[in-house]
């Protein structure tokens, strides 16, 4: 694992410059994540999301290659996990792109890549990009 700075809302680039075909929802929105046959969960930020992938940080390291579930935080979870205000709830204003509407409450997605972040020392956080696995259609 490699360590590389970024600015908070601006997703990770690939060597060579940007290379994604969608356009992307930059919003911060807390959810909970999980690994799929695990118990174990922990609130990540998702920085920004299209219909085919998700960038979101982390507390804690994700190998490329596993399943999570990324779940919304509900209003119950505000009042018990968020007395102070932190957390960031999903809303669409009326200046967001179209592909924000894109935004689902329930993703199983698979991780494609995890970087230390440079800057959070203390606290350690990684930069994990994952595609967004389709069920049905």
């Amino acid at each position: 694992m490699h360590t590389q700075s970024h600015h908070p809302n601006q997703a990770l680039e690939h060597k060579g410059g940007e290379r994604r075909s969608q356009h992307r929802c930059v919003k911060d929105v807390s959810m909970h994540c999980a690994r799929l046959h695990g118990n174990v969960d922990h609130l990540i930020t998702v920085r920004n999301f299209s219909s085919r992938g998700v960038y979101f940080e982390s507390e804690r390291a994700i190998q490329p290659g596993a399943l999570v579930v990324l779940r919304t935080v509900d209003a119950g979870d505000y009042l018990a996990l968020d007395p102070t205000g932190a957390l960031s709830p999903f809303a669409i204003g009326p200046d967001d792109p179209e592909v924000c509407t894109g935004y689902r409450s329930h993703n199983l997605v698979t991780v494609q890549r995890c970087v230390k972040l440079t800057g959070h020392e203390r606290v350690p956080r990684y930069g994990v990009g994952a595609a967004i696995q389709i069920l049905t259609d």
